[in-house]
């Protein structure tokens, strides 16, 4: 019976995580919106493909237990207070391959044109399935970066 409760308490957060997050940046705080679409443009115009899906922008005190215990979510994580988004990243270099590459074009437009020594900017290529395809992004007032 336990399994069954854990089971349905997973199904139930996926679902409303899906749909509060998928793709949407009006969650988040309009610095790290603003960030975002700057890294599309940006990428459109370097003739890149713009292949992201946002999902993770602001998350509830339970969003983010959830994710402490089955993710490395932070407990003090940014998401928390409306600062960060998580998004994956498709093709972005049009090479039919989803891969590290991919994220590392990502990584440095954002660090090198658009965020520059502020922010944080997090990349998990070392990771699960998913993840090592995530970039994080938030607008803290010091520069952080991090790659797990």
């Amino acid at each position: 019976m336990k399994i069954l409760k854990f089971i349905f308490v997973l199904l139930a957060i996926s679902l409303i995580t899906f749909f509060t997050h998928f793709n949407n940046t009006k969650r988040v705080n309009p610095v790290v919106a603003n960030y975002y679409s700057t890294l599309k443009e940006s990428l459109k115009e370097k003739g890149y493909s713009n292949n992201l899906l946002v999902i993770s922008t602001k998350r509830s005190k339970w969003e983010n237990i959830f994710f402490e215990n089955f993710s490395a979510a932070a407990h003090d994580s940014r998401h928390l207070t409306n600062d960060a988004m998580d998004f994956l990243v498709g093709d972005i270099n049009n090479d039919n391959f989803i891969d590290g590459k991919d994220v590392a074009i990502i990584y440095q437009v954002l660090n090198d044109e658009i965020i520059l020594n502020q922010g944080g900017i997090g990349t998990y290529k070392k990771q699960g399935f998913l993840t090592k395809q995530m970039v994080h992004l938030d607008c803290r007032v010091e520069k952080k970066r991090w790659n797990y």
